[in-house]
């Protein structure tokens, strides 16, 4: 992070533009990092071996769960392999496939073939992908031969049936939609419930179905379980 965005002067320019274009976002990645970090510690705990990230970005929860004894791959698309290669080369121990995620089926095959008790973690990416696409993901998990977790975030549907978060400005989409990374994806709880039912997975645990103080409205989090 840059050192000028820590200063005081910084958050108070920043925070008029926050709350123009979406009131509240700083706090709710917080704390979906912090649940996010919570859930996994708890899988891992629970027996979990090896974790599997899916496009982590800049994000170091993969690196930090290695510290507990656990084996960790990360998912990387190709556009993002060399600068997250360069933002985190010294990471030992965590092993990257290169795939795109929109096209993963034979990756998700192989990783799903790892007879132990894997976490997988995708956090903020399957609202990116086409219905198709993130339906595949989830449904590549069924040939697992080990007890698995999914902890995921994905979008609900505002009343018009589009992907968003409630209050977010239309600027929002409009720029996601300029970096080609629109909101493809999103489904109510329950609908999402049954699709992890059909792959024999079950919600045990979950965060902001409905307006929970600190986070955005039209993101939730889930931690979905399944026995072999």
């Amino acid at each position: 992070t840059p050192a000028w965005l820590r200063l005081r002067v910084a958050e108070t320019l920043l925070r008029p533009i926050e709350a123009a274009l979406l009131p509240g976002i700083a706090a709710h990645y917080v704390a979906r990092k912090t649940w996010f970090w919570r859930a996994a510690r708890a899988a891992v705990a629970n027996g979990a071996e090896r974790v599997v990230v899916f496009a982590p970005g800049c994000d170091g929860i993969g690196p930090a769960l290695r510290a507990f004894g656990v084996d960790v791959i990360e998912v990387v698309h190709p556009h993002e392999a060399a600068a997250r290669e360069q933002l985190a080369a010294d990471e030992a121990g965590v092993t990257r496939v290169v795939a795109d995620l929109a096209e993963a089926a034979a990756v998700m095959r192989e990783l799903a073939a790892e007879p132990r008790p894997t976490l997988w973690i995708a956090e903020a990416v399957l609202m990116y992908l086409a219905p198709d696409a993130a339906r595949a993901l989830l449904r590549g998990l069924r040939e697992a031969r080990a007890p698995q977790t999914v902890l995921f975030s994905a979008m609900l549907p505002g009343e018009d049936g589009s992907a968003g978060f409630r209050r977010a400005s239309p600027w929002i989409a409009r720029w996601l939609a300029s970096v080609r990374e629109p909101f493809r994806w999103a489904l109510p709880a329950d609908a999402l419930r049954r699709v992890l039912a059909r792959e024999g997975f079950g919600v045990i645990e979950s965060a902001n179905e409905s307006a929970t103080p600190g986070f955005c409205s039209g993101e939730a989090m889930f931690v979905a379980c399944r026995s072999r």
